[in-house]
């Protein structure tokens, strides 16, 4: 794509930049529709992001699936919030 090194810089930025915006959305999403649907979503998701990435014609394209790809990853607390609740008071740390 003859990106320059900025353009490289944002391009590893955006995921991260996409998952700190969509971890509070994602939470509160979760809270009202239920954890399981969100991370199933979220999984899609990442997998919609993951082929926009691999088969970008342009570096937009790219910037797009690289922040898909990071606001469908930022479900790692409700994930662990979800091991949480199918976790028995046996298999829990004291």
């Amino acid at each position: 794509f003859q990106a320059s090194s900025s353009e490289i810089g944002l391009l590893f930025s955006a995921y991260s930049l996409a998952q700190v915006i969509a971890l509070p959305m994602l939470g509160r999403l979760a809270d009202h529709v239920g954890r399981r649907p969100v991370l199933v979503l979220s999984l899609f998701g990442a997998a919609a992001g993951a082929f926009l990435q691999g088969l970008a014609p342009s570096l937009s394209v790219l910037f797009l699936g690289r922040v898909v790809s990071g606001f469908c990853g930022a479900v790692g607390s409700t994930a662990n919030v979800y091991i949480c609740d199918v976790a028995t008071e046996d298999c829990r740390p004291e």
